[in-house]
């Protein structure tokens, strides 16, 4: 990123159960529009995206120097979303957070979360 302090952000979209296998689909678009600049030169990273099919609600994750330069990549990709919220990451790392309890990995279920 070029200019400006970079933040996470969440795109929330609705995508029903019946449509989950366009996930990668929805990712990949939402990657391409990311590579693009926008008009000033300014860059935005797409990170990643998880499906909750039981809530039938997809959340994409981006990084970006701005909330209206996330909104408008959105736009450029077809995307319709009913929110972007600012995302606050845990300092944790991956080993840290793969040695959680086994209570709290019990609680947590592959068919509740699928991510790309």
């Amino acid at each position: 990123m070029r200019s400006g302090a970079v933040a996470s952000y969440i795109v929330e979209t609705y995508l029903p159960k019946t449509r989950a296998g366009e996930l990668n689909e929805l990712a990949t678009d939402a990657r391409l529009a990311a590579e693009a600049k926008d008009p000033n030169g300014r860059t935005i990273r797409f990170v990643g995206g998880t499906l909750l099919p039981e809530k039938e609600i997809c959340l994409l994750r981006f990084e970006s120097v701005s909330r209206e330069l996330v909104d408008a990549v959105v736009r450029q990709a077809g995307i319709t979303h009913d929110r972007i919220v600012v995302a606050v990451e845990s300092k944790q790392t991956r080993k840290q957070t793969r040695s959680t309890s086994s209570a709290s990995r019990s609680r947590r279920s592959n068919s509740d979360v699928h991510q790309c």
